[in-house]
């Protein structure tokens, strides 16, 4: 009976992530503005929706807890347009996301979050947000333990089955989703821009530089003031000032070979598809973990299911795009088909 109510209890705890905000004080609307105050009136937030139809369909995908949330401020900030959401939560809007209830296809929101596989049917583009499956998995248990995006636990609340089980599951899913994106995208023969969370992290300018590049590229959108964006993005004088609880050891040492096993075969599946290196710092124990050649494509971590899932989601898009779906939603009960 206890193992069952775990399992239910973990369940639960998934379904109300979708719901809940943020993943931590970093990717807080509310905390940015607090700390991100330039000294330059040239720099003042400049936000719009765009026309309808004035953007392709760009998916911003993630792994919950990889900074979704502040990646969608930045990249805000970057272009000078709101993002969207497949969520529309109206959390978000009230905290200064005002795309997030607009209709993923309306084509006025420069990117769309999205953490899973729907309506994928109407991607044109990907910018994937990766963030160490550790830290991100650590951050999604913090959200919905402590029920907030600002939340802290203690060591105790590692200690029992329910973190064990959470570990399995996320960690599951992560790898799923870092093979996913990339294959989709690969099948269904549209751009993908991968952006490392800790890169992000540690040169900021630089990751919005490639977005950039990236919609001038593939899209042929201007973004005639990004430059100047990016240098008051550089002038920003973010601090983060989240205390943090030394948790000690918290990750189950039967746990950790398996998992980075798991990320070295993402390691080669990265490189024999020539995506942008995947860090050994992902890794607890790099030294006991043999890296693997960029032929080994024998994924013990990601099912055949999640695989077939790309064929079945690539062929819906193609019938998608084929009946001529590739509509934008304008009002309530109207759609106006996007010109070519």
């Amino acid at each position: 009976m206890g193992a069952f109510t775990n399992y239910i209890l973990i369940f639960l705890l998934t379904l109300l992530g979708t719901y809940i905000f943020n993943t931590e004080e970093l990717e807080n609307p509310k905390f940015q503005y607090a700390v991100s105050h330039v000294h330059d009136s040239s720099c003042n937030r400049k936000v719009a929706l765009g026309d309808f139809g004035q953007f392709p369909v760009v998916f911003l995908s993630s792994f919950p807890g990889s900074g979704n949330t502040w990646a969608r401020q930045v990249l805000e900030d970057t272009t000078g347009f709101y993002t969207g959401s497949v969520y529309y939560e109206m959390e978000m809007t009230r905290n200064g996301l005002k795309g997030e209830m607009e209709h993923t296809r309306s084509g006025r929101t420069i990117a769309v979050k999205n953490h899973g596989q729907k309506e994928y049917e109407s991607a044109e583009g990907i910018i994937m947000v990766l963030r160490n499956p550790y830290d991100a998995t650590l951050a999604d248990y913090k959200r919905q333990m402590s029920g907030s995006h600002t939340g802290n636990l203690e060591k105790k609340d590692f200690e029992n089955e329910i973190w064990r089980k959470f570990i399995d599951q996320h960690m599951h899913r992560w790898f799923g989703s870092a093979v996913w994106f990339p294959m989709f995208a690969e099948k269904a023969k549209i751009p993908m821009l991968i952006i490392y969370y800790e890169d992000m992290k540690e040169n900021l300018v630089k990751e919005m530089r490639k977005v950039v590049d990236w919609y001038r590229e593939h899209f042929k959108i201007p973004l005639d003031d990004a430059e100047h964006r990016l240098d008051c993005l550089l002038k920003q004088e973010v601090k983060f000032h989240r205390k943090k609880t030394d948790l000690g050891d918290i990750w189950p040492a039967d746990k950790i070979p398996g998992l980075d096993k798991g990320i070295r075969e993402m390691q080669a599946f990265y490189e024999h598809h020539q995506l942008p290196e995947m860090p050994d710092s992902y890794l607890k124990d790099p030294e006991k973990s043999k890296k693997l050649p960029s032929e080994h494509l024998q994924m013990t971590v990601v099912t055949s299911h999640a695989i077939k899932k790309v064929d079945e989601t690539v062929k819906k898009r193609e019938l998608f795009m084929k009946n001529g779906q590739q509509y934008v939603f304008t009002t309530a009960d109207q759609f106006r088909v996007k010109a070519d």
